[in-house]
């Protein structure tokens, strides 16, 4: 049975009625959880934003649609069948629909299985590292580090309003900590940073003339992926990239006023810094690292670990504090 009470205050900012909405989603399918998920969940909708669904089946059956499930094998349910448009990926059936009243409606749909293996790989990855930090040995990349996707579902998972079936979704959420899966999003993004860094010295290397727009744009990506580790430092894991700044000036006083306002400033010099002295980022992310205190020692040690290796060692810049 669908809660829709604890779905009705975000909806409503927008004249949205749950009953408008719900019909476009399958919350009636036996042991099926359901959530409120995206930006409404967040209070970051806008007018024309989606109302997005998570909806995650049992992990016993087999959804028509999701890659793992294709090929011979016949589905238990076809949530494809009744809807509009659909987007298959690996664990991942993405629905759209649209209202009468021209709201579109998207569904993300998986198996809890698929959560489960997800929130398991980032545990098997955090682990070692810790061991390795505390000289016992280990690998730190050991596990798999989870792609943008696999983080956009646990995202919708721990953020979401549950409507359908809170004791699984409770369940879930109970198997890994926020903070775990904010350490495996700070790892991926610290990886990101110090890749930039390695091809902004090769463009800088390059002979002839240097190519001043390719550093312009892997700075922005610098600061992008650098505000991704800013907002995982409190909590806030892989939020889309249009909410990203917006999340920033969110928790501003929560990451620290100065921190926030010196990263701005930066991401507004972006064009300054690429004439004057690009690889100057360096010390930037530097800077930030060491003076934001929500940034976990577990994400200070693994990119001291990046730097201190031989194909970054020109960037040994950062000390845990």
């Amino acid at each position: 049975m669908a809660v829709i009470d604890a779905i009705r205050p975000p909806l409503a900012v927008f004249g949205i009625q749950p009953e408008e909405v719900l019909p476009y989603v399958d919350t009636d399918y036996p042991g099926v959880a359901v959530l409120l998920a995206g930006t409404f969940s967040q209070g970051l909708a806008t007018p024309t934003s989606d109302v997005d669904f998570l909806v995650i089946y049992p992990a016993s059956v087999r959804v028509g649609g999701l890659f793992p499930t294709t090929g011979n094998e016949s589905a238990n349910t076809e949530p494809r069948r009744s809807f509009d448009h659909s987007f298959p990926r690996d664990h991942l059936l993405v629905i759209n629909r649209e209202t009468p009243q021209h709201r579109k409606v998207q569904s993300y749909v998986t198996r809890a299985d698929y959560l489960e293996r997800f929130q398991d790989d980032v545990r098997s990855r955090n682990d070692p590292f810790r061991a390795r930090i505390a000289e016992q040995g280990g690998n730190h990349r050991e596990g798999r580090m989870l792609d943008r996707t696999s983080h956009v579902l646990l995202h919708r998972l721990y953020t979401g309003i549950p409507i359908v079936n809170s004791d699984e979704i409770g369940r879930l959420v109970s198997r890994l900590s926020v903070d775990e899966l904010c350490a495996n999003v700070s790892s991926r993004e610290t990886t990101e940073i110090q890749c930039y860094f390695s091809d902004i010295e090769g463009l800088l290397a390059a002979p002839g003339r240097t190519d001043e727009i390719a550093i312009e744009f892997i700075i922005q990506r610098i600061h992008y992926h650098l505000a991704i580790v800013l907002l995982a430092s409190i909590g806030e894991f892989s939020p889309r990239e249009k909410l990203v700044y917006r999340l920033l000036q969110r928790n501003s006083q929560i990451i620290g006023q100065a921190v926030v306002d010196d990263f701005f400033l930066s991401l507004s010099s972006t064009r300054d810094r690429t004439l004057r002295s690009p690889l100057s980022i360096r010390e930037f992310v530097a800077s930030v690292m060491q003076r934001t205190p929500s940034i976990k020692d577990l994400v200070r040690a693994e990119y001291r670990q990046w730097l201190s290796e031989t194909n970054y060692a020109p960037y040994q810049l950062v000390t845990a504090s």
